[in-house]
């Protein structure tokens, strides 16, 4: 069953505080506004297969 963005979002946030980075570290390594880390998270746009797959080396 796939998950929502909401859903999706929860995890990344979940994820990235686990292992102590800020939003700001997430987006410098994916070459991203620490805005759209943010709306990643929140559910509110979309992730791309690639980001996906470049955060999943991160997290």
């Amino acid at each position: 069953m796939p998950i929502t963005q909401q859903e999706l979002g929860r995890r990344l946030k979940t994820a990235r505080e686990a292992i102590g980075l800020t939003q700001d570290d997430v987006a410098a390594r994916l070459d991203v506004s620490r805005s759209a880390i943010a709306q990643m998270e929140l559910g509110n746009r979309a992730v791309s297969s690639l980001e996906l797959d470049r955060l999943a080396h991160i997290y």
